[in-house]
């Protein structure tokens, strides 16, 4: 086999929590009333993806009650870090709005672990049936047609989606409860180096972007900002739980940062999402943050 490139990549790994009861209440048969309502869940979680999804920087990967998203990083092209915090923007959007119709159906809600990795394409993402077997030149173009092996080349070889849903089974024994969005530490490494890297000419000056950190006793917040004719510009803002999860298993050493709240790009400072009650009426940041410490990632 040919040497195939490595690539850095985001992955996002979501599950609906609950399943597996109801499938052993239904004695795992789609005639059950109740089974057959899982398919209104499950019709939820697209109806809310393909409203937030960001088509052009990411690739999406549907298995029954999961979703898995990627991202691929860094591109050469100037301006990369806009596509990165729009995706960041995406995937934890959709995290909470699915979570918030979750909440009003009486649903126990989603997991999400979203990882940093490496991945790279082993081989095609699809095989038709005509490359599978011998047959006649009339019955050729139907099986052209018709794809018989679905293998996602994004997916293939994956180490961040492996580990988003690895960690992510792992659930409440390991610290990872409820319908809670997690972050591993080393993404934020990455998005340092990611914002340490972009500089965007614009016609009136350079834009510059940095990253910092405040911490409280209960909280601590990740910041991207951009700097502009010596004006800051709140880009993206993460709040944690200022409670690390650490996990060791199977040989990945992670910390794990529980998201309580985000504030969208383009938001005044008061708008935040709340990731804990999944309330639809936002709920102001407190406005004053102690920077004694930085995020112990």
């Amino acid at each position: 086999m040919k040497s195939e490139p490595i690539l850095d990549c985001f992955c996002l790994w979501s599950d609906l929590l609950g399943f597996g009861r109801t499938f052993e209440e239904g004695g795992w048969s789609l005639s059950n009333e109740k089974v057959r309502k899982i398919a209104e869940r499950l019709a939820a979680i697209e109806r809310m993806l393909f409203k937030s999804n960001a088509p052009r920087q990411e690739y999406v990967f549907l298995l029954n009650d999961g979703v898995a998203r990627n991202l691929d990083w860094p591109h050469p092209e100037p301006g990369y870090l806009s596509g990165v915090l729009h995706w960041l923007q995406s995937v934890l959007t959709n995290h909470w709005q699915i979570n918030a119709i979750e909440r009003q159906n009486g649903h126990p809600g989603m997991r999400s672990v979203l990882c940093s990795g490496q991945r790279m394409d082993l081989r095609e993402s699809t095989k038709n049936s005509l490359s599978q077997v011998l047959a006649p030149e009339s019955m050729a173009e139907h099986l052209a047609r018709d794809i018989s092996v679905y293998s996602p080349q994004q997916f293939q070889m994956n180490l961040a989606f492996s580990k988003a849903y690895l960690l992510e089974g792992l659930g409440s024994k390991a610290g990872l409860a409820g319908p809670n969005f997690f972050i591993e530490g080393s993404l934020f490494h990455d998005l340092v180096q990611i914002c340490a890297n972009e500089n965007v000419v614009m016609l009136d000056g350079k834009l510059e972007y940095q990253t910092t950190t405040e911490t409280t006793d209960h909280r601590r917040v990740f910041n991207i900002l951009g700097n502009a004719q010596g004006k800051r510009v709140l880009r993206l803002a993460i709040e944690f739980d200022a409670k690390v999860v650490e996990v060791n298993h199977r040989g990945i050493t992670a910390k794990l940062h529980k998201v309580t709240r985000f504030q969208p790009m383009d938001e005044n400072d008061s708008f935040w999402f709340d990731f804990c009650g999944y309330n639809f009426e936002p709920a102001p940041l407190p406005s004053c943050y102690a920077k004694d410490g930085s995020l112990d990632i």
